[in-house]
């Protein structure tokens, strides 16, 4: 199931794997396995549950819990970035963003990889409510940290792509221009969503591109990659 879910697209909530995950919380008996790290993953499946199904906040819930038993650093990111996405996807990234904020300050005793994600996604929810300044100095902060981006792909593409987001909004194109450039022969394939950021900022700069590649996607799950409404918005703007 967790393959499954990682195989969306950035961004997106894929509802494909809903009733997947419906059928394991039915099948198994989830709430009662073993308190280790591999339930809290299990259990923060409940995510994808319907809202109306209870067993969505059980889950989360005991997700929290035993992740705080364990003092497992890799369960205590998992369920703080679990909690902001719920929010997130109840379109509410204002709230998102101050939750986030709030459980970084109280995250100084963890591993610095696990954090620096979530101020990933703290600088999405700044970029969502035009929050710019905030959102490119949380950006500037986690680069900065990020002294060997080599042997973190993953996440240096997520604050890349995000900080160079909200650069090309306020028209500081130069340095996204040289972020993306500079990270871009890292990324395992050419159908990333920070392909699509480079390629938005070619058609802005140039007013022009050859789109070909993100047309033959149109209509297609693209796992791992660019969201399909990004996509769209390329080849609609080219």
């Amino acid at each position: 199931a967790t393959r499954a879910l990682t195989g969306e697209a950035k961004g997106d909530l894929d509802p494909r794997f809903r009733p997947l995950v419906q059928d394991l919380f039915d099948r198994f008996d989830i709430f009662n396995g073993p308190r280790d790290l591999f339930s809290v993953h299990a259990l923060s499946l409940a995510s994808r549950l319907p809202g109306t199904d209870d067993r969505w906040s059980t889950g989360v819930d005991l997700a929290a819990r035993i992740a705080g038993e364990l003092y497992s650093p890799r369960g205590r990111v998992e369920v703080v970035n679990l909690r902001s996405h719920s929010r997130e996807f109840k379109d509410d990234p204002h709230g998102a963003g101050d939750f986030l904020q709030r459980e970084i300050a109280g995250l100084q005793d963890v591993p610095g990889d696990f954090v620096l994600f979530l101020h990933g996604n703290l600088m999405w929810c700044r970029i969502a409510c035009g929050e710019h300044p905030e959102a490119q100095r949380v950006g500037e902060a986690a680069l900065a940290r990020l002294r060997h981006p080599e042997l973190s792909v993953a996440l240096w593409e997520h604050l890349v792509e995000n900080h160079t987001f909200s650069l090309f909004c306020t028209g500081d194109w130069t340095r996204a221009r040289e972020l993306l450039e500079v990270s871009a022969p890292w990324w395992e394939d050419d159908l990333r969503t920070s392909n699509a950021r480079l390629d938005l900022l070619d058609l802005a700069h140039r007013g022009r591109l050859d789109a070909r590649r993100w047309q033959s996607l149109i209509g297609e799950a693209n796992p791992n990659g660019a969201p399909p409404v990004m996509v769209r918005h390329l080849v609609a703007a080219a």
